[in-house]
């Protein structure tokens, strides 16, 4: 069961101004289907967070619920790669037996205002990116 709030860490960089960070977080049934949990995004201009604000694991000391300061742009330069910090909507799931989980990254929606185009890097792997998941026995 995943109950409360979530937080993608995505080092992403981009060779287009105002690169949008879009996550869906699904559950997929043993059928294929997947049935959408919960959604974040995100502009690579606002990479910054209020840690007084934000939420933490008391255990961990770990990100669990960022909150975004926009206030002021910040845009990175082409190809740079930065730390972003998407916070999703808080969750409540049961897994069944046989249900996975799915991450999917889109760099904008249908529903963003049209942007310049461009190639999104996204880390993995050792040091790349994280989803933090909210498990409860």
């Amino acid at each position: 069961m995943a109950a409360g709030p979530l937080d993608l860490d995505v080092p992403l960089a981009s060779t287009a101004p105002g690169a949008g960070i879009w996550a869906v977080v699904s559950d997929v049934w043993p059928d294929g289907s997947a049935h959408p949990l919960t959604v974040g995004r995100l502009l690579d201009s606002y990479p910054r967070i209020d840690p007084g604000r934000s939420l933490y694991d008391p255990r961990t000391g770990r990100l669990v619920q960022p909150y975004g300061l926009y206030d002021q742009q910040t845009p990175p330069a082409a190809g740079q790669q930065r730390l972003y910090h998407v916070e999703l909507w808080p969750v409540g799931n049961r897994f069944e037996a046989g249900h996975r989980l799915r991450l999917d990254l889109v760099g904008a929606s249908a529903a963003s205002k049209p942007a310049a185009s461009g190639v999104n890097t996204i880390r993995v792997g050792a040091g790349g990116a994280v989803l933090e998941v909210p498990v409860l026995p």
